[in-house]
């Protein structure tokens, strides 16, 4: 929106405001506080524009009048002799005003909101988005389940709607409501994809439980319903993988591999699983289910249920929704800094010790080399049952930064059966899937509670050490959420982090950019990398695009130029892959990002120019 500037607070928060008190008058007169926003007559139909209750959430949007229609302002003049500014203008979309709004919302009025009659499940869909990534799943509960009872109505391009509600009811444990909802999506009649979800998820339980038999019928239904949703070929092959032999296994990946390359290129996800299949058969399904050998374990010591009981000291401990924080925040001069409170000291520094001490245990159980490399993945044979037990026996713990921090890496390692990447609820679950879903949500509460704890206008600036802990977490959430959340709830939690701190993190300044790349919005991308303190390779190759698509070929050029000087060979690089489509080669750059997206079969004709900019520009070998 050309004519109104996304970014400007003074106009979400009216927005957020209007959500709220829907009042026209009190809109027009919050918005007049601004010089930005003289055109009353534009800020008007901006208000008529945004979905509210008032008029049952409706995204038609609103349509400017042509040079020849009669000005919008009520001057009675034509709209060229009136109010040239708007001529050609782009109209705000409700999309976009409906986002903005829900970007100011704070957790109060999230639920005053909430509370609003006349939703509709597009409004609702948007509304999750948000409402998930600020930990507000009761609203999310409150607001889906009502459209449930006319799931008949549901279509397939409700699936987001759909996987919000499931994600809420999973992190309030909601289980029986959660397994009833996906029984209910395997009767629908007239959305295959939901049906066929259902279906998958009904099939993997069944096959946990030792059902095969149910288990297959299941998975049938669920190829009848939709032989193109995107789950299928990994469900049928965790199935296939406990129950099929290693011919029929083979033969099936050979089939699901030749139907998707017609699609999808060959880094497709999916795809490298299915090579994994073939390479290995059968035996990779054990590779799931059985921990890697380790000559010096105990001979008492069986390392599965070593792993189990790790898990479960674990989930126990997190199980306790302690929201004791353990941070004092000092501010000087609008600069936060986080000061470990002195009460909590002694009981993290006697953690340390113990987790320390486990170190030490695994390095003696291992060779050295494998204690360089895989230390996180060999602590799970050993018992950790003295620092998960300190955990459970001080649950406020868990908020600690440093903490989470040190079992992020040993989390993530967890032995996971690849059965519970199909899971929604925590039942289909082992316990090891279930300890990774309940540390993610624990490490995004501990972060959002320090985020909201402070005032306005502070930053937290990562030069401070004490500070770290808290951006490397982020970091860690962020590519968590990248694999889910849509571009606009990413756009949303970045935008909301740029902003705490004056030099931001390379990786959001990276993460930013590639969403305004994508979307087209090169003068913001343009402001972003230029006001930033330190951007990597692929920020200035986007800064260069960005200008030449605004018609500044030599700004462009320069930004080349400039790369050159101590990037050529990155650069060369990065032309001969785009054009031999062999990304692998990029990984150390840290270029496969906009890669992708210059190279995706979907992208728009801004990106397919600028991929081709970037091939007659790039140096060459």
């Amino acid at each position: 929106m050309s004519m109104i500037d996304e970014s400007t607070n003074l106009l979400s928060l009216q927005l957020s405001q209007a959500l709220l008190h829907e009042d026209h008058d009190r809109f027009m007169a919050g918005i007049a506080e601004s010089p930005e926003f003289k055109d009353n007559a534009l800020m008007s139909l901006v208000f008529e524009a945004l979905p509210k209750s008032s008029n049952h959430f409706s995204f038609r949007g609103i349509k400017l009048p042509g040079r020849n229609d009669f000005c919008i302002c009520g001057s009675g003049k034509k709209l060229k002799k009136c109010c040239p500014q708007l001529l050609n203008a782009p109209a705000p979309k409700a999309e976009d005003l409906f986002g903005m709004a829900l970007e100011a919302l704070n957790e109060d009025q999230f639920a005053e909101l909430s509370g609003k009659p006349n939703w509709t499940i597009q409004a609702a869909t948007h509304l999750f988005g948000y409402a998930m990534v600020n930990g507000l799943e009761d609203v999310v509960v409150r607001i889906g389940l009502p459209f449930t009872e006319k799931l008949s109505s549901f279509r397939n391009e409700h699936e987001d709607f759909i996987a919000f509600l499931l994600d809420a009811l999973f992190e309030l444990r909601q289980d029986d409501t959660r397994i009833r909802l996906i029984h209910d999506l395997t009767k629908l009649k007239n959305a295959g994809s939901l049906k066929s979800i259902g279906h998958q998820r009904l099939a993997m339980i069944l096959s946990q439980e030792g059902d095969i038999t149910q288990a297959k019928h299941h998975l049938e239904q669920a190829f009848r319903a939709d032989p193109n949703q995107i789950e299928l070929p990994m469900t049928e092959m965790s199935i296939m993988g406990v129950t099929a032999s290693e011919e029929e296994i083979k033969s099936r990946a050979k089939f699901w591999q030749a139907r998707l390359r017609k699609k999808y290129d060959d880094d497709y996800p999916v795809l490298g699983f299915l090579q994994e299949v073939l390479a290995k058969g059968k035996s990779l399904f054990a590779d799931f289910e059985q921990p890697p050998e380790m000559d010096n374990c105990d001979a008492g010591d069986d390392p599965v249920d070593i792993k189990t009981r790790n898990a479960d000291l674990l989930v126990q401990a997190l199980a306790f929704e302690d929201d004791v924080g353990n941070y004092d925040i000092h501010i000087l001069k609008g600069e936060a800094k986080l000061v470990l409170n002195k009460a909590v000291k002694p009981l993290y520094k006697r953690w340390l010790q113990l987790y320390q001490d486990n170190t030490h245990e695994v390095f003696r159980t291992v060779s050295e080399q494998d204690f360089v490399t895989d230390i996180e993945e060999h602590r799970w044979l050993i018992s950790n049952e003295e620092w998960a037990g300190h955990l459970c026996e001080y649950p406020l713990l868990l908020n600690n930064l440093e903490i989470l921090a040190c079992l992020n890496s040993y989390i993530d390692l967890a032995p996971v059966p690849l059965e519970d990447d199909e899971a929604n609820d925590p039942k289909d679950m082992s316990i090891l899937g279930r300890l990774q879903v309940l540390f993610y949500h624990r490490c995004h509460l501990a972060t959002n509670d320090l985020i909201n704890k402070l005032p306005p206008n502070t930053t937290l600036p990562s030069r401070f050490k004490p500070n770290q802990m808290f951006w490397i977490l982020l970091e860690h959430q962020y590519y968590r959420m990248s694999e889910y959340c849509e571009t606009t709830v990413l756009q949303s939690y970045l935008q909301r982090l740029i902003i705490l701190d004056t030099n931001p993190q390379p990786w959001i300044v990276e993460a930013l950019a590639l969403i305004y790349f994508e979307k087209g919005r090169t003068e913001e991308l343009i402001q972003l990398v230029k006001g930033a303190s330190s951007v990597n390779c692929a920020c200035v190759l986007m800064l260069a695009a960005s200008f030449r698509l605004l018609g500044k070929s030599t700004e462009a050029l320069e930004q080349l130029l400039r790369l050159q000087k101590k990037h050529k060979k990155s650069l060369i690089t990065f032309a001969t892959v785009l054009e031999n489509k062999d990304y692998m080669a990029l990984s150390p750059l840290g270029l496969v990002p906009l890669y992708c997206l210059l190279t995706d079969e979907d992208r728009s004709d801004a990106l397919e120019a600028s991929c081709r900019w970037f091939m007659d520009h790039l140096p060459k070998k």
